[in-house]
């Protein structure tokens, strides 16, 4: 498959080596003792795990500082097992406890579950069940293929089984199913040049190449989850096959190739900043994006439009909070989205485009809310949004789909960013903007997404600007943020988004005090100042700001709670 090769590496995880050169193999996890007599089962298997799989690997189990010990890797525990340790824990559940094979299991889960483990990575079926699952089965389909026909059919088997469940995409990776995968291409794949001398009709082995190429790339794609433990890395050979299709005109003038290669970079590139960074710069993707926008524009594939945003959203999306990740999303959005300067690339007039163009579709239109969003990182680029009518667009399309709450919560999010510009907040009022956002707050009252980021919405558009302060009032806003924050108690970011809009309002706008505390606001700023620590701050400033007794460090403070 050489046409297809490349000697580009975009699997740069680590810079720790061996004397020798070789990849130094480290086992970390979060945590050194476990305790609970209802869990002590647990603790004893998890010890015994760890320490098996540092054995297996011929490595030592590093136990972080107290520092990286509090921290998680996206967002998830670094506390795990081996497949084989959560097995032998459901077997004594049901030798040693006499439970039923399905009562053991459940028990084993919330064992683990208890103590922090983080069981992503486990198949959570009992082994005979796992006997039965057909993954092994389908990649030996894979391998046994003698046609491109019949191993298309196998690779689409597996990713309609890979999207089924978490389960069946943990018994692929256990099985390398990536390899299994690349092998076939390797194996079927007819180069150019043996292309050119074979007695088939060209036409028919170039249409067999783009069927595998799919395939693969959309059977390998299936396997990531948001809940995947680990580096999400491009496989060298999918890394390479997506750079072909992109770069070699052979390949990167079909829609179908082009989409399926950029949606695999996007999935497989989530939340790794390294891979992320690697296959954007050095192979320079950045002069094709907005060949890509052009293609689409030409041939009026929303589809394809659509991949590409979400692609560029993906580019500029901070999703990597691993330990000792520095994100360059900041400088890619201002890379993206920056018009009128050398060395930009300038993609925010064609994101508006799209979004005209899908305007009727809600769902697509929602994610290009959410490209905005991240595409909105500084005043320069906030006005410019403007310039080009985005402001506008967004308010006129969430007045359409006032009904459609998923849409209504994205353009919320993005208008929050746009209005960090204060020219900007006074337009999104004139324009109907803060009406559109207490409709759809009152049409939507029990999501808690929409009440989190309509408030977050209004709290961006009150701050600094007394004009909107008195539009919201007069709105009802006032009611609608208090019923929220009443409504939601336990919502967390729906309490601190209305803490900050309430304190906002009275800022600079005394004359609104009583008319939020007569609306009923104390109460339920005590309570989530008292129930969530994530608003002590918040609650407190707006407290005091309302002229309501106080203090930072009294008898309401989650600090004091927590004692």
């Amino acid at each position: 498959m050489t046409s297809l090769t490349s000697s580009t590496n975009l699997n740069n995880t680590s810079d720790n080596t061996t004397a020798n050169g070789a990849p130094k193999k480290v086992i970390a996890y979060k945590g050194t003792t476990t305790t609970g007599d209802a869990t002590k089962d647990a603790a004893k298997y998890f010890e015994k795990g760890m320490n098996e799989l540092a054995a297996k690997h011929g490595t030592t189990i590093e136990r972080p500082t107290e520092e990286n010990n509090s921290s998680e890797a996206n967002g998830q525990s670094l506390k795990m097992i081996s497949q084989e340790t959560f097995d032998s824990v459901v077997q004594e559940n049901i030798e040693d406890f006499e439970m039923e094979p399905e009562e053991a299991l459940k028990d084993a889960i919330e064992q683990f579950h208890s103590q922090g483990v983080n069981l992503s990575n486990i198949i959570k079926v009992l082994d005979t069940q796992r006997a039965e699952m057909p993954i092994p089965s389908t990649l030996g389909k894979i391998k046994r293929a003698e046609t491109v026909l019949t191993c298309v059919e196998a690779m689409k088997e597996l990713e309609t089984l890979c999207l089924e469940s978490d389960e069946h995409k943990l018994q692929a990776c256990n099985e390398a199913y990536e390899a299994v995968l690349f092998n076939a291409v390797e194996k079927f794949f007819v180069g150019k040049e043996a292309m050119e001398v074979s007695e088939r009709d060209e036409n028919e082995i170039k249409k067999e190449n783009k069927s595998l190429m799919i395939a693969s790339l959309t059977a390998f794609s299936s396997c990531f989850w948001k809940g995947r433990v680990g580096n999400s890395i491009l496989y060298p050979i999918a890394s390479q096959m997506i750079i072909s299709i992109i770069k070699k005109e052979e390949f990167n003038s079909d829609m179908d190739l082009l989409k399926v290669a950029i949606r695999s970079a996007r999935i497989t590139m989530t939340k790794n900043e390294s891979v992320k960074g690697n296959f954007f710069e050095a192979n320079g993707i950045k002069k094709y994006i907005k060949q890509w926008f052009q293609l689409g524009f030409d041939t009026n594939d929303k589809a394809f439009l659509k991949e590409i945003c979400d692609f560029v959203r993906l580019l500029c999306s901070d999703d990597d909070r691993r330990p000792g990740v520095h994100p360059y999303t900041f400088a890619r959005a201002r890379l993206l989205g920056e018009r009128g300067k050398i060395g930009k690339i300038d993609v925010l007039e064609e994101v508006f485009k799209v979004l005209e163009l899908v305007r009727n579709d809600a769902d697509i239109a929602s994610k290009i809310c959410l490209t905005i969003r991240t595409l909105a990182v500084n005043d320069s680029i906030c006005k410019d949004i403007t310039k080009l009518g985005g402001t506008e667009l967004i308010v006129q399309i969430m007045n359409q789909h006032i009904e459609h709450v998923k849409f209504c919560t994205y353009a919320c999010t993005a208008i929050k960013m746009i209005s960090n510009n204060d020219a900007n907040k006074a337009l999104l009022c004139a324009n109907g903007g803060i009406d559109i956002i207490l409709s759809a707050m009152s049409r939507h009252s029990d999501e808690v997404s929409m009440q989190t980021q309509g408030l977050a919405a209004l709290s961006s558009m009150a701050l600094r600007n007394t004009n909107n302060c008195v539009h919201i009032s007069k709105g009802h806003g006032i009611d609608l943020i208090v019923d929220a924050m009443t409504r939601h108690p336990k919502a967390e970011w729906v309490q601190r988004s209305g803490c900050l809009a309430l304190r906002n309002l009275v800022s600079k706008n005394p004359e609104l005090v009583p008319v939020i505390v007569e609306a009923g606001a104390e109460e339920p700023i005590r309570l989530a100042r008292l129930t969530h620590p994530v608003c002590d701050d918040v609650a407190f400033a707006a407290l005091r700001d309302l002229g309501l007794k106080g203090t930072y460090k009294d008898e309401t403070s989650a600090g004091q709670r927590r004692q």
